[in-house]
């Protein structure tokens, strides 16, 4: 019985040993660059200093696995996060390593110290080390910022170029993934270890702080390096006749030699440039863009100075990229402060401006800025709505991708309203519906119960019931003649009116007494019309859910139908829209070209058609 217990614990203390045998120990290395950003390393020389054997593993970042039971097996994988751009600082054009661990989606900006975007890159891409080429436009400093899936890297880039344009262009990566090695030397949990890596930063290789340690368990260990980069910055300055620059000296002429060296208190050297333009041209600046509608806006400027010399021509340039601001519109005044009306301009659209200055030395242009035009999606000139007897008469929208490709009503929210100003002798005669690019259609008013409203129409969706007839009830201010009136195409006023997916109100019936009011008015034919009771304007409920619009395109033509049920009475359609929520807009851009927006109504003269859902 002895025997077989010394056994048991002989086994027991095998599978002890066994176990232990078998442990491994994870570290991953990550280079940081003056304690923040991150740094590629190109090797890393690991040293075991109790067993007394080194190895040296190599870029890309590394992760090691220490196994106690078969040596050491290294992992070369791939880190991650965005080096520093090489050269720094660059003229026009550098380059900049983005490592990835895995798979990912990556959004990179190229921005200005106040947050503005010159260029942008996204894209999906995978585990490795991938290259980016990196222009920028003025000399100036950038920041570059990359999103790697929920994370965020950002270096600072200094450019000394001007003219080449601004733009992030992927030029292509490898497989971070190099191999796994194995060796057979030996490690146990809580060796003292030594860990030293090796980068090479502004052309010089630098060695980071040792990092020495027993290595007890698995972690991730940063190895921090130190470099004392020394920064260039170009001042631009104009001057008329003579300048006194930071350097002490006076300077008459035209110069890009003088430069002054200061040291910040990093202890790093930051070396600055004059580049001095000695010449008399005016000096413009433009206020911000005013009256500013889906077509047109209002551009003004004034001469801060005109350096003892006559303007001989001022005015504004105008475009919707930065790099061409190709139209021109000139401002005939003899005054400090100018302005000028354009037109021709398109929806929802960003455009770029600057005014100019000109005198016997040559042309200066002033501060570059930017105004967004609206997007309104609603019908610009009248159309009438003749008497009919079921007839219906259409009047088209079409939005010529303003939204994102593809996008669509995904629910009734999506929808702000549909709006009509609109005047009509007879609301009681009509019925209203809207259509979407697909042809899903929704009945906003009904002229009466579900089997008197148009043949072949079915419904989906019953949203107020009450929203249908009318009685005697007018829409807006409406002049009521028979046909051989000479009255009878002209035009009442019109008031607005919302149907919207929150409203309770119906348009109908039992808006009798409720929204209405009497009002006697004299029409634009000189015409008395007395007692007559007009559906206030404001926000109505659709008698079929706007739900039933779930799943139209946002894109394509939108239709408005007006159903004339029996003979009598007639209208104008002076405005009519949908409005979406604006999350669903597509964002405006002021550097690719946007699509045109179509808005044009139905000619007098009305088709005819039939409905069907």
């Amino acid at each position: 019985m002895k025997y077989l217990s010394i056994c048991i614990s002989i086994v027991a203390l095998m599978l002890s040993v066994l176990h232990v045998s078998s442990q491994e120990v994870t570290v991953r290395f990550i280079g940081r660059l003056n304690n923040a950003n991150y740094c590629r390393v190109d090797s890393i020389a690991v040293e075991n200093i109790t067993r007394g054997w080194s190895e040296t593993i190599q870029y890309p970042d590394t992760i090691i696995v220490f196994s106690s039971l078969n040596g050491m097996a290294m992992d070369v994988a791939v880190g991650q996060g965005l080096g520093q751009n090489v050269p720094n600082p660059f003229n026009c054009e550098t380059s900049v390593e983005l490592s990835l661990s895995q798979n990912e989606n990556v959004r990179m900006q190229l921005l200005d110290a106040f947050g503005k975007i010159y260029a942008e890159y996204s894209g999906n891409l995978n585990a490795g080390v991938h290259t980016f080429d990196i222009s920028a436009a003025s000399p100036q400093t950038y920041v570059l910022n990359a999103v790697v899936g929920s994370r965020s890297y950002s270096i600072r880039m200094v450019n000394i170029g001007n003219g080449c344009g601004s733009s992030i262009k992927y030029a292509g990566g490898f497989d971070g993934i190099r191999a796994k090695l194995e060796s057979v030397n030996e490690f146990h949990v809580g060796d003292n270890m030594r860990y030293v890596g090796y980068a090479s930063i502004d052309g010089v290789v630098e060695e980071s702080a040792i990092v020495e340690q027993v290595q007890a368990s698995s972690e991730d260990i940063t190895l921090n390096f130190t470099h004392n980069f020394e920064s260039y910055v170009v001042v631009e300055q104009i001057a008329c006749g003579s300048y006194t620059w930071i350097d002490g000296n006076t300077y008459t002429e035209s110069t890009d030699a003088p430069t002054v060296t200061f040291t910040n208190a990093a202890g790093y050297d930051s070396v600055v440039n004059l580049h001095l333009t000695i010449t008399c041209l005016p000096e413009v600046q433009a206020d911000e863009a005013t009256d500013i509608t889906d077509s047109t806006a209002t551009l003004s400027g004034y001469i801060v100075t005109d350096n003892g010399l006559a303007v001989t021509e001022r005015g504004f340039v105008y475009g919707r990229s930065i790099n061409s601001l190709s139209n021109i519109v000139q401002v005939d005044v003899d005054s400090a402060s100018y302005s000028a009306n354009i037109s021709g301009l398109k929806a929802r659209r960003r455009y770029y401006y600057r005014a100019y200055a000109t005198n016997s030395d040559g042309t200066r242009y002033g501060e570059l800025r930017s105004f967004d035009t609206p997007f309104t999606p609603i019908i610009r000139s009248s159309s009438f709505i003749p008497d009919g007897g079921e007839v219906c008469y259409n009047y088209n929208l079409v939005v010529d991708s303003i939204f994102y490709e593809g996008a669509t009503v995904t629910s009734v929210n999506d929808i702000e309203r549909v709006y009509l100003n609109i005047e009509h002798s007879y609301l009681g005669d009509l019925s209203i519906m809207v259509q979407c690019p697909n042809g899903q259609q929704c009945l906003l008013h009904a002229r009466g119960s579900v089997g008197t409203i148009v043949p072949g129409w079915s419904l989906t969706t019953i949203n107020n019931s009450g929203s249908n007839g009318g009685s005697n009830i007018h829409l807006g201010l409406a002049p009521d003649p028979p046909e051989s009136n000479d009255c009878y195409y002209t035009a009442g006023e019109g008031y607005e009116y919302n149907f919207t997916p929150t409203a309770t109100q119906p348009m109908g019936t039992n808006s009798l007494n409720n929204n209405t009011t009497s009002i006697t008015y004299t029409d634009p034919c000189g015409n008395t019309e007395s007692g007559i009771n007009v559906l206030d304007a404001g926000n109505y409920a659709t008698y079929e859910s706007l739900e039933s619009l779930v799943g139209c395109p946002l894109n394509g033509d939108w239709t408005l139908y007006i159903c004339d049920h029996q003979r009598a009475d007639n209208g104008w359609i002076f405005e009519w829209g949908v409005f979406f929520d604006e999350d669903l807009f597509a964002p405006i851009r002021g550097d690719v070209s946007m699509p045109t927006l179509d808005v044009s109504p139905t000619n007098i003269g009305i088709e005819t058609i039939g409905i069907s859902k």
